[in-house]
Order: C-alpha cells, then structure tokens, then sequence
C-alpha cells in the first residue's frame, strides 16, 4: 500500500475542508468584490446573493452532521434499507478489493513475461 498517496489523500481533504470554513467566512466580501468588477446584477441582489450562498455552505457543512447521525442511526434504528444501503457498498468494497489485486496480479505477469528490448 502506498503511505505517500493516502497522505496526499488526506491533506488535499483537509485543504478542501478548511478552504469551505475560509470561502463561507469570507463570502461577503468576495461577492461586493465579484459585483463590482463582473456584474451590476451581482450589487443590486447583494442580500439574496449571501443568502443563497451562506446557506448552500452552511448546508454543505452540515452534510458531515448527517453522516455522522447515519451512523449512529445505524446502531440504535436499523432498517430494511439500512441494511441495503451497507450491502451494496460491502459488495462494491470487494469487487474493488478483487479487481485490485487481479491489476497486481497482471501487472506482475506482464512483467515476468515482458521480452521486450
């Protein structure tokens, strides 16, 4: 397993994580910016504009309070479609585990047989 792509992994998530806090934060004064040189309609819906945007990125954020309910959800009110939902990607985390270890095992054979100059 490659350490070095599984840190790239998680810092470029982090980046990406921390760089919505700094987009939310600093969304009104990117919009007056954006209105000032892009568009008159950007300044006369100024209000709606940070309404819509703030909310979209709050809303982004809470996604993570949902993810982590789903999961507590899954110990205390199991569903039918809980269960469903935990099969599907079981099964799609073994087909990748399969079709993983089939690419080594092909590459590996291509290397022992690979005669070219």
């Amino acid at each position: 397993m490659d350490t070095g792509f599984i840190k790239f992994t998680k810092y470029l998530l982090d980046i990406m994580y921390f760089g919505g806090f700094v987009v939310l934060i600093t969304l009104p004064a990117t919009i007056k910016f954006l209105g000032k040189y892009y568009s008159s309609v950007i300044t006369k819906n100024f209000a709606l504009m940070l309404f819509v945007f703030g909310i979209s990125g709050i809303l982004g954020i809470l996604i993570i309070g949902i993810v982590i309910m789903f999961i507590f959800k899954l110990f205390f009110v199991p569903t039918p479609a809980t269960g469903i939902i935990i099969l599907v990607f079981f099964i799609a985390a073994l087909f990748s585990q399969v079709l993983a270890d089939v690419f080594e095992k092909a590459v590996n054979y291509k290397e022992e047989n690979d005669l070219t100059i």
